[in-house]
């Protein structure tokens, strides 16, 4: 299968484009071009044309796919079309086309939606004509099935969660349908109708108690069909919860950390405002503290120099101790000592006590001044000691306080910068519905499990009834007539089930032995890798050499290997090759594996024996369509197309280069 041109019709930046792959050229084919020149817009249209799906998804707003600059160009009241059509050439030689449009009418704010189209005409011989499609939808996934797309139709940044859990049902019918094991599944299905009602019929036509056990018959069928029903709700209830739950850990990121690092960032916060609060306390404990001992402070050094001068006064015995002069007049006019000595006025001793009295009476004065401050000076020298050491303290746990604001301020921004982009609000209501999701995984799962086993019991009461009525004896021709179809019916069935068992698990294995050859063939450190398989369940599963399952620590250049093995084995398999239409294959791949899968891809969409080319559409990057990658692709002689987005008009161009 191939795509021979894809044109674009007001579709985005692609206001009027047409990418044509049609020759031998076209069989590996390069569009590189800048982030955001139009790249990823290819992938979308091509999706979007097939099967109405823009970034993975069915929920979009319609408008969003309309070219800004017909927007511009028109006035309301016109018509504006978008529309993407793809010409294929089908595996058989067939030729197709499918268009996909929008019809929209400009208003004064915008646009309406007027009407949807989806085309397919198609061509199974050269010398007939184009025959239109009733059902085009049906048409394409008969020969495109949905659920090959993500497998076939990719952007290689989206692969981290590529396999995932909720993928493996998807996993299941691609691998069954692409091998055609389907249809034996469809026709169990019909069987077990025809079976079903063999068995009433059988019953029915045996007397009496026929009729007794056609009506426990006909209950254990209903049963049977009302469990089935619960069960496939309950089914795709987890499939879909865990679809929710991946969802909201992919916006997440890991939820675990991001859930871990808002706490930290929380507990951050509240262990800044601790120290803040610690700090405010501090400083007005060092405000009060100034307000009691600043003004001894500020005496200090007064307070030394009176400390000073009175010590030298004391060493110099200028300052005696104190004394009262009135008592020593006293005693010269008594004329008597204190001793019992005469004091006469011509006495030696009188003489010196005059003497005393006229020199220190002075100088008493200083002495008592002085002794009288020396107390209160001791006593202030002592608080300012003390206030020294206090606000020596309340500096010590004011810088501390200080140094934990600036080391937890500093942490919290470095949880802002790891948080940048989940705002909490979003986080929190994320974490809810994840939560939420969770829980309903929970029991919905438990429902399935209870379906089922219920629906094993209601399985072996109806096998029950259905040889109690196998062995039910009649002389009736009709009724043994009708006893013969329903065990032939019943051993049909059986036999089968047990046939598609065996091509299931048969085909399961093919396609992991091919999985696996690919995948190593495509990493550097193959022995490395142990195994790659797909379970019962169809869940892929990669052990290394250890015995250790890691898929989910495969590095993205690996797991862009993976999705490519798997699509190359999903062809192989089928003998068919779909187009590959990946996006951004390899941004995030080193040069040495982005050398290595160029070649690898070049290699396995080459013609095989008997086989045509395997089309693959590569959108790339300038760091991706490296020199080196430029060489090894051009052993295949790629066509190479060159987007250019001019920013003024919001339009691409389209440029073919040369090899």
């Amino acid at each position: 299968m191939k795509i021979n041109t894809v044109k674009f019709k007001s579709f985005r930046q692609h206001r009027d484009v047409e990418f044509d792959f049609s020759g031998d050229h076209g069989n590996l084919a390069v569009i590189k071009g800048n982030n955001g020149a139009g790249k990823t817009t290819f992938l979308n249209g091509v999706t979007w044309c097939l099967y109405g799906i823009v970034d993975g998804s069915q929920k979009f707003a319609a408008e969003s796919l309309l070219s800004q600059s017909d927007i511009r160009a028109t006035k309301p009241g016109d018509e504006i079309l978008t529309e993407v059509t793809i010409a294929l050439t089908l595996a058989d030689g067939a030729n197709a086309t499918v268009a996909r449009r929008i019809f929209f009418a400009r208003n004064d704010v915008g646009v309406n939606v007027v009407q949807l189209e989806l085309d397919v005409l198609s061509r199974d011989e050269v010398s007939a004509g184009y025959v239109k499609q009733a059902d085009p939808s049906e048409w394409i996934e008969s020969k495109l099935p949905t659920r090959f797309s993500p497998y076939f139709l990719f952007d290689g940044e989206r692969l981290d969660r590529f396999f995932r859990e909720s993928d493996a049902r998807f996993i299941k019918d691609s691998v069954l349908q692409i091998a055609q094991v389907d249809v034996l599944g469809q026709t169990i299905r019909h069987l077990t109708t025809i079976s079903e009602e063999l068995t009433r019929d059988a019953a029915k036509n045996i007397g009496t108690e026929g009729a007794t056990l056609a009506a426990d018959y006909e209950r254990a069928c209903n049963r049977i069909a009302e469990m089935e029903k619960n069960y496939e709700d309950a089914d795709t209830q987890v499939h879909e919860s865990t679809e929710l739950v991946e969802q909201a850990q992919g916006k997440l990121g890991d939820i675990a950390v991001v859930a871990e690092l808002m706490e930290q960032r929380k507990q951050v916060l509240g262990f800044h405002d601790d120290a803040s609060a610690r700090y405010q306390s501090v400083e007005d404990e060092l405000g009060a503290w100034a307000l009691q001992a600043g003004p001894s402070a500020l005496l200090q050094e007064m307070l030394d120099n009176l400390r000073a001068e009175i010590e030298s006064a004391r060493r110099e015995q200028v300052l005696p101790p104190p004394f009262d002069p009135a008592a020593l007049i006293a005693l010269v006019e008594g004329g008597e000592c204190i001793c019992g000595r005469e004091l006469t006025a011509s006495s030696e001793a009188t003489t010196c006590i005059k003497h005393i009295i006229s020199k220190y009476d002075a100088i008493s004065e200083v002495g008592d001044a002085l002794s009288r401050l020396e107390g209160p000076m001791l006593s202030a020298l002592s608080a300012v000691s003390k206030g020294k050491t206090t606000s020596t303290a309340i500096l010590e746990r004011l810088k501390n306080a200080k140094d934990d604001m600036t080391s937890l301020h500093l942490k919290w921004e470095q949880l802002n910068q790891r948080l940048a982009g989940h705002d909490d609000a979003q986080v929190t209501l994320l974490h809810d519905q994840l939560r939420k999701a969770e829980k309903a995984k929970e029991t919905a799962i438990d429902s399935r499990a209870r379906f089922s086993s219920e629906l094993s019991h209601l399985k072996q009461d109806q096998s029950i009834l259905e040889k109690r009525i196998s062995s039910q004896k009649t002389q009736s021709v009709k009724a043994a007539e009708a006893l013969r179809k329903s065990t032939f019916s019943q051993l049909t069935l059986k036999l089968a089930n047990v046939v598609y068992d065996q091509l299931s698990d048969s085909v399961r294995n093919d396609v992991a032995s091919s999985l696996d050859r690919q995948f190593k063939k495509m990493i550097w450190k193959e022995d490395f890798i142990d195994e790659v398989g797909i379970d019962e369940n169809f869940r892929v599963s990669v052990v290394n050499n250890t015995g250790f399952e890691i898929l989910g620590e495969l590095s993205a250049g690996e797991r862009i290997c993976l999705a490519f093995a798997y699509s190359l084995t999903l062809g192989s398999v089928a003998g068919i090759r779909f187009p590959l239409v990946v996006d951004s294959p390899m941004g995030k791949l080193g040069p040495e594996v982005q050398n290595n899968l160029a070649a690898i891809l070049a290699a396995e969409t080459s013609p095989k024996e008997g086989q045509t080319d395997q089309q693959l559409i590569l959108l790339m990057t300038d760091t991706e369509y490296t020199n080196s990658v430029a060489r090894i692709l051009a052993a295949r002689d790629p066509l190479v197309y060159a987007i250019d987005f001019n920013v003024a008009v919001s339009e691409t161009r389209l440029v073919r280069e040369l090899n």
